[in-house]
């Protein structure tokens, strides 16, 4: 439960929707314990007077207590749910600008199907100690200690022996809430594996189908969705235990009560409208204590799902130097001063002293076999990996003393393998330059020998490529993720094997439109 505690700085800026709700709570559960009291009294009188004066109007507060009790409760939920999905927006805004800036080895290592499970599963798990769980606490807490008050001026002796079995309950708490959390953990986990099975199989989809691969993914799907459901129900068996239990302890404080409050109506100690209260009061208890089980059953969920976000809050951010500069242009020389690299402590060197400089207008090509760290060499420019081993200069500027956007800025890096948004070609192509010109994108289009492929299609540029430019050829792609570089205008042009798709004839244009 320690890690809800990072969730107290959500609940700073909404003091005032917070005092609403707990104002709302107090009156309407005053409001519905009155209601025991009015029907005490009006019981008493029915059976000294029969149906008099007095007793209608005690019917007609009755009928006031409930509806003012029913329309605090409908400003309860205004204030402390909808505050909750107020939150939730935050904490979910928080997560994904944290993750964008988390550096390129985070995404490395982490399948995005995790990544998509904390942010959807986890932050509305989470969200239910936000609201629901804040909201009904205070709520239960309220009713209890107004109805104990309650019985405990109708009668202290039968009070608190109703009230004996409840201390059981902090018992049962402790004992089901760390089930609940350990299990819940393992069911997010199991998630998180079926949601990047899913993902994984989508994005495969061609693949698995060019090699008749479907019955063999399906029964792995079915693999991690029978672990999945598997979790399911080592959760839910824990949670069918508690809420028969629950209810058990309400029903041992109602024997209690007829066999006790019976003798004392019969001595006369108290009136049968006074026992009719503790009877009412007693059935009014029972929310609470079923709720209490169900509030530490979500409480446990969202504190399993919060360790997790925390967890991922945890990882460091790219962050610039404190004294990182920012430049107009990047137009000097690149110089590499004696630089290794790895990509972690166990992994072997794959940049081994290199040492070059790059004049201004120069180009330059990297050779060398698969592996061999080309593609290494050209990421550590833009801080895509951080350099721990040598240094890179630009302009005389040591890389790690500019800050990521104005480095990022006038480098544009062309991969591999091209990545397209599920848009338009044309808000493909202005993704690193928004504000282009139509004419800016047709002229960067030309150099990357795409225009005359575009204009053959029926929508032209606002022809949508589809997830990942599946609409569009191997090639096709490649020279939009050269035109889209070339739109930026950048001081440093990188190409990563990106050329792979082309032909012979249309990368010598391409070539020769760059050098322009």
């Amino acid at each position: 439960m320690n890690s809800l505690k990072a969730l107290l700085p959500y609940f700073k800026n909404y003091k005032a929707r917070i005092a609403i709700g707990c104002i709302c709570i107090l009156i309407s559960n005053f409001a519905l314990v009155m209601v025991p009291e009015l029907i005490s009294r009006v019981i008493q009188e029915i059976k000294e007077g029969g149906l008099s004066r007095p007793a209608y109007q005690h019917f007609l507060w009755i009928v006031c207590a409930a509806l003012v009790s029913a329309i605090f409760r409908f400003f309860i939920r205004q204030s402390l749910i909808v505050m909750s999905r107020l939150q939730e927006y935050e904490l979910r805004c928080d997560l994904w600008e944290h993750i964008q800036c988390l550096p390129q080895e985070f995404f490395a290592k982490r399948a995005t199907g995790d990544i998509m499970a904390h942010l959807s599963n986890d932050v509305d798990a989470v969200r239910m100690a936000l609201g629901p769980v804040f909201m009904y606490s205070i709520d239960n807490i309220c009713r209890f200690v107004f109805i104990i008050y309650l019985l405990l001026q109708k009668n202290v002796g039968l009070a608190v022996l109703v009230l004996l079995p409840l201390p059981l309950m902090s018992w049962l708490v402790q004992l089901i809430g760390k089930r609940v959390h350990t299990r819940f953990s393992k069911l997010q986990e199991a998630f998180s594996d079926l949601t990047t099975q899913a993902q994984q199989n989508f994005a495969g989809i061609r693949v698995i189908k060019s090699y008749v691969r479907e019955d063999y993914e399906f029964e792995q799907f079915k693999i991690k969705s029978e672990d999945y459901m598997q979790k399911q129900l080592d959760l839910v068996k824990v949670e069918a235990i508690y809420r028969p239990l629950f209810y058990l302890i309400p029903g041992v404080s109602l024997i209690i009560l007829i066999w006790y409050g019976g003798f004392l109506v019969t001595t006369n100690v108290i009136n049968i409208g006074e026992l009719s209260a503790f009877f009412i009061c007693l059935g009014m208890l029972t929310w609470p204590m079923v709720a209490l089980g169900w509030i530490i059953n979500i409480a446990q969920r969202a504190a399993a799902s919060m360790q997790r976000l925390n967890e991922l809050f945890a990882c460091a951010k790219e962050q610039d130097n404190e004294n990182a500069v920012s430049v107009e242009n990047l137009k000097g020389p690149i110089e590499f001063e004696n630089i290794s690299f790895a990509y972690g402590e166990d992994e072997p060197t794959v940049i081994k002293n290199i040492s070059l400089k790059i004049k201004p207008g120069q180009t330059i090509a990297f050779v060398g076999r698969t592996g061999a760290g080309k593609s290494t060499l050209v990421n550590l420019i833009p801080r895509l990996y951080n350099l721990k081993t040598g240094s890179i200069k630009i302009c005389g500027h040591d890389i790690n003393d500019l800050t990521l956007k104005s480095l990022r800025k006038h480098v544009a890096v062309i991969p591999q393998e091209a990545f397209l948004f599920s848009k338009t070609i044309k808000e493909n192509l202005r993704f690193g330059f928004p504000d282009a010109s139509d004419e800016a994108i047709i002229h960067a289009s030309e150099i990357a020998q795409l225009h005359k492929d575009i204009e053959e299609f029926p929508d032209k540029y606002e022809t949508i490529v589809g997830e990942r430019g599946i609409t569009l050829s191997g090639g096709q792609k490649q020279r939009c993720s050269i035109a889209r570089a070339i739109l930026t205008n950048p001081d440093i042009l990188i190409l990563d094997d990106s050329f792979s798709a082309v032909d012979t004839a249309t990368e010598e244009d391409i070539i020769q439109g760059l050098k322009k």
